[in-house]
């Protein structure tokens, strides 16, 4: 009966450590969408007006863009996993597939594009683009540093 005990007891203890975990990378993912949107306002200098119009319309975008970043993880998962079993035609096929899923991504920004017209000036948009670029490698240098590699100094 101990034995069951303590089964159980290790069972739920590594079912909450992995729970914990998964809100933990949970929280972070809320922590960095709030930095961005913190970010972004700032170097377009939104307006309320402008924000109200803009961030459904960034949203949207951002969720249908992390969708197809998620079925790219997805097929450079499946060939990782699979790499020594594969024929020549499933990699064929996989390739295909990941450059169908760029052209929905680029798709996707030229359909967004348009649609930011709605909310943002032209200098705006490209202020946006710039942000999203700054933003990404102030994430890169964040990452970097908590994990103790400095970025090396190219001569």
């Amino acid at each position: 009966m101990k034995q069951i005990s303590l089964y159980t007891f290790l069972i739920i203890l590594f079912a909450s450590q992995a729970l914990f975990a998964q809100n933990n990378m949970q929280a972070k993912r809320e922590q960095v969408k709030a930095q961005k949107a913190a970010f972004i306002t700032e170097k377009l200098n939104l307006t309320a007006v402008a924000a109200q119009k803009f961030w459904p319309i960034y949203n949207e975008y951002e969720a249908k863009r992390e969708e197809i970043s998620g079925r790219k993880r997805e097929l450079m998962q499946k060939l990782t996993d699979n790499s020594g079993q594969l024929s020549e035609e499933d990699y064929d096929k996989l390739g295909d597939e990941y450059i169908d899923l760029n052209m929905k991504e680029v798709e996707l920004e030229k359909v967004y594009h348009y649609k930011f017209k709605e909310a943002l000036t032209p200098s705006q948009i490209l202020k946006l683009y710039q942000a999203e670029n700054q933003f990404k490698q102030f994430l890169i240098k964040q990452i970097r540093e908590s994990q103790g590699n400095q970025p090396k100094r190219r001569n």
